[in-house]
């Protein structure tokens, strides 16, 4: 399928969902490090 002209509004799904892979893996990579203890917690984001 192609599109007769392109504009910038195509592109933001693309940008959504790139987004949304950053959003999810640096979660996932935060629930490895963070430690929920009131008293360790602080630490462990610094």
């Amino acid at each position: 399928m192609k599109i007769k002209q392109s504009h910038w509004h195509h592109f933001f799904g693309g940008i959504g969902l790139l987004l949304l892979i950053i959003q999810v893996l640096s979660g996932s990579v935060l629930t490895l490090f963070y430690l929920p203890d009131l008293k360790e917690a602080y630490g462990s984001v610094q």
